[in-house]
Order: C-alpha cells, then structure tokens, then sequence
C-alpha cells in the first residue's frame, strides 16, 4: 500500500475486507458459494470492479512507478507465463461487459479450488481490453525459482506470487 500510495498520493484507496464487503456490495462472503478463499477473493473482486471501476491490485503488489497511464483503457490485463489473462491486476471502467462475462462464467467454478480466476478471465470475451505487456506486471512466472526472479526494467508494478491461493502453500520465507 505503501508504495502504491507513494506514487498515486491523489488517488482513492480502498481494502475490502468482508464487513466493506458487505457495507459496499452487499455481499456476504461467508454465503458465497465457493469452498475456498480464492474463490470467493476472485468474485468479490470481479463485483468491486464491475460496480466502482478502478484498478485492482492483489495484496502483494509492489507499485514502482505511477500506474496513470492504465486509467485510459476501458479495461485492462497482461498475461502470466502460461498464457491466460491474471487477475492479480486488472483494471476496468464501472460496468464494463468484460467483468460481466467473468461473473457468468464464475458459477461454474463452485466448489473448485480457488486458482480459477486467471480461466474465468481468460474465457471471457475480450472486445474493448487491453492486453498489456506482461512484464508490465509480471517480470516472472509464480513458479520461478528465487535466484531467477528479476525486475523487468519496463516494469510498472512488481507481483510478488504470495501463493495464497495455492494447496498447502509454504510462505516463501519459510522454504528450505
């Protein structure tokens, strides 16, 4: 957040947590339909930004310079290593028909461990979104090793793959 705000002193912040959740969106997570955490983080999100607009940014982000130039897309992603569109940033105008298409093909994914997001994107129609450079946003894929994880120098943001979403995950620091 810190980072973010540094670059973008005049922008409005929000961190969603679930009673914001509810007071914003009336939503309530807890009656979401999906097992895990992820799953339910994936379609909050969709809803913030369907509603509100804006840009998202997962919790592990780190902004290295001003993200003011993605404010002129209607809507916007970059690809991970694999191809598909990654919800870990994203950004759109309120209403847009991407975000739409996202929330329809959510149900789908029920009961589904939560690492569906960057499907549920990545099928969804793509007319009027922006695919921007990965490296914009993804200097390197979520399974590279330490020792080869560099800063792109074109990039924008730095997405540092906390890997909550992931089974049985073991916290970076914590890997022997």
């Amino acid at each position: 957040m810190a980072s973010i705000r540094r670059h973008h002193p005049r922008w409005e912040y929000r961190l969603w947590d679930e009673q914001g959740i509810y007071e914003g969106l009336r939503i309530d997570v807890a009656a979401l339909p999906y097992t895990k955490a992820a799953g339910k983080a994936n379609v909050v999100r969709l809803h913030v930004v369907r509603q509100f607009g804006g840009i998202y940014l997962d919790t592990d982000i780190e902004c290295l310079r001003p993200m003011d130039s993605l404010l002129g897309y209607r809507a916007f992603a970059a690809r991970q290593s694999d191809g598909r569109l990654c919800n870990a940033v994203f950004g759109a105008v309120p209403n847009h028909p991407w975000i739409d298409a996202q929330l329809a093909l959510a149900p789908r994914y029920h009961g589904s461990p939560g690492g569906w997001g960057p499907r549920v994107m990545t099928e969804a129609q793509t007319e009027d979104v922006t695919i921007v450079p990965t490296e914009w946003f993804y200097s390197w894929s979520w399974n590279a090793p330490e020792q080869e994880q560099r800063v792109h120098p074109g990039a924008i943001l730095v997405h540092y793959w906390a890997k909550s979403w992931w089974p049985n995950r073991v916290p970076n620091n914590e890997r022997t």
